[in-house]
């Protein structure tokens, strides 16, 4: 009674801690959780620098951790100066003379709007803001333009007003945008350790969690392993797909006359990357202008690629990569991407197969753990029945040995019997 009582105080601790614990580490969840993905990914990089720095694991895990972070920030920052470059460009050619003299001219052929128009609608206006004001007015023209004046000035403090009340918000604004900021910072410190950690000291953790869960060794390493595949292969499909679109969708906007292909490069891959989004928010916009310009051949053909060609491809690729490395259906991918994608925004793309892979490797689990179960149960049972089958047949044989037992001892000879001689011949001296 005591021991029960001893361990349900300690269950109580255990959990009440263990909420506490969980809504302290909550905020940076994600950065652990994109850390051990990213560390599970890394392990062959992992066991090469440790072959190369004889076995110095902490060494190579450093080694990794930064190589890992140069791919993720050198990348960005090339693709962020190239898109400034190119815009740079853009904004200069833009502004020359010349252009900006066929700008202007053309800005004034499309609006078409002459000075004597200009004055046509001001005087309307004015004709109208004194009806709008007093329908009933009739004076002279300058009690009409105090009115106007005054109406106008009301007009303006009705809606200036508003607009700085939105300017403080923009400011208080500005303030929770520096707070996002700091945690944007403190969350990739959190993922550039958690990072190294997790590959430093990666097996010690799994094997010190193993012996805390009561489940077979064996169940645990193929849950781990099922992991794996799934994370790889969720991983290496989503930047595969984006990449193959963003690559397709540069090109075909490169083909039909469209300059800048880094910054149509990463701007469709980045929103290929969503896949409700999709590179189509770089394609449509383009094929919208070409038919506005009148270059309906380049339309077609830029619809045509990215209907037929970018749009199957997110699927294909994705399908395959799954299919083949993760073992996975594609309409349970399907389903698991859109149903995390709408429970976690971005990041259930990934969470989402993995936590149905996963699963699936559960159920597998436990069928094959209940099926062991069903079969020594009935073993079980079987050797029940034939014992309880024998006792009745021992029992028998056994009182059967004992009747026979005093019939034997009846039926031996007397001559078998030991005689003693008397006790009064053995003292008697013989003559």
């Amino acid at each position: 009674m005591v021991r029960l009582v001893s361990l349900s105080v300690i269950l109580c601790l255990i959990l009440f801690l263990g909420i506490t614990f969980f809504r302290v580490i909550m905020p940076f969840l994600l950065p652990l959780f994109l850390a051990a993905v990213v560390a599970m990914i890394s392990q062959p990089l992992l066991n090469y620098f440790v072959k190369r720095t004889k076995g110095h694991v902490r060494i190579a895990a450093g080694i990794v951790t930064a190589i890992i972070v140069s791919a993720i920030f050198v990348p960005m920052c090339v693709g962020i100066f190239l898109g400034s470059v190119q815009l740079f460009t853009t904004v200069v050619n833009t502004l020359d003379e010349a252009n900006w003299n066929k700008t202007v001219q053309t800005v004034r052929e499309k609006v078409e709007i002459s000075n004597d128009k200009f004055h046509q609608l001001v005087d309307w206006a004015d004709q109208y803001l004194v009806k709008e004001i007093d329908p009933t007015e009739q004076g002279n023209d300058q009690t009409s333009t105090e009115k106007v004046d005054e109406f106008v000035r009301k007009n303006l403090q009705a809606t200036l007003l508003p607009i700085a009340k939105r300017s403080l918000g923009f400011a208080a604004s500005t303030v929770g945008l520096l707070g996002n900021l700091i945690s944007a910072l403190i969350a990739w410190v959190m993922f550039i350790i958690a990072l190294y950690y997790f590959l430093a000291d990666g097996y010690s953790l799994i094997e010190s969690t193993q012996s805390l869960i009561p489940v077979h060794v064996d169940y645990q390493k193929k849950l781990i392993d099922q992991f794996q595949k799934v994370v790889r292969a969720v991983v290496l499909a989503t930047f595969l797909a984006a990449l193959g679109q963003g690559l397709t969708t540069a090109l075909a906007l490169y083909v039909v006359g469209f300059d800048h292909f880094i910054i149509f490069l990463i701007l469709a891959t980045i929103t290929s990357l969503v896949p409700l989004a999709g590179s189509w928010l770089v394609w449509v916009p383009c094929a919208g202008w070409l038919v506005y310009q009148g270059h309906w051949g380049s339309a077609i053909f830029l619809t045509a690629v990215g209907t037929l060609v970018v749009g199957t491809m997110d699927n294909i690729i994705r399908t395959y990569v799954l299919q083949s490395d993760a073992k996975l259906h594609p309409l349970l991918a399907f389903v698991s991407v859109l149903g995390g994608l709408q429970m976690m925004g971005l990041w259930g793309v990934f969470i989402g197969p993995i936590v149905a892979s996963c699963l699936h490797a559960l159920v597998q689990i436990f069928n094959t753990e209940l099926k062991a179960f069903s079969q020594e149960k009935f073993q079980n049972q079987g050797l029940l029945e034939a014992v309880q089958g024998e006792k009745p047949t021992e029992n028998k044989s056994q009182s059967i040995q004992k009747d026979d037992r005093p019939e034997e001892a009846s039926k031996k000879p007397a001559s078998e019997k030991p005689i003693d001689p008397p006790a009064e011949n053995k003292d008697k001296p013989t003559s």
